[in-house]
């Protein structure tokens, strides 16, 4: 277990371990460890980029080996939310992995959205493995030009 790793830092040093912040400074260094070795870790998914014109916000997401049936969209709290689950394909149980990095399960994604936007007239297009969702601004949330008198 991961654990071992520690051990030797805390036989050597015990006097060290006793000190809070080195005790907290172990403790986090453990759980990242281990957080990182998980399936799907602490990673992200799916990745997105959001950018934003004067007339719209642009959400771009990145789901390989997906489908667009398996993807649900919602809006909610001023957020776009991206839910779905990616499915192992091709599982082999008798197979001797050496690497084992592709995430796969259930995810939810919520990405805040820098404006408020018109949902009625949002497109959302699923292609190559990429989501792209053009939502325009709401009329409220659209930069105006003002005129000054002189």
């Amino acid at each position: 277990m991961m654990l071992r790793k520690y051990l030797p830092e805390i036989r050597r040093n015990p006097e060290e371990v006793r000190r809070p912040e080195r005790t907290y400074d172990l403790m986090d260094n453990f759980f990242n460890d281990f957080l990182s070795t998980l399936p799907t870790g602490t990673v992200t998914f799916p990745k997105v980029n959001v950018s934003e014109s004067d007339k719209e916000v642009q959400v771009k997401a990145e789901l390989p080996g997906m489908e667009a049936k398996d993807i649900d969209l919602v809006f909610q709290n001023g957020s776009l939310v991206l839910k779905g689950e990616k499915k192992l394909e091709d599982e082999h149980e008798d197979a001797n992995y050496h690497s084992f990095e592709c995430s796969y399960g259930a995810f939810h994604r919520e990405v805040p959205l820098p404006a408020e936007v018109d949902r009625d007239k949002v497109e959302a297009k699923f292609k190559n493995g990429v989501l792209e969702i053009t939502m325009p601004k709401a009329e409220t949330a659209q930069n105006k030009r003002i005129e000054i008198q002189s």
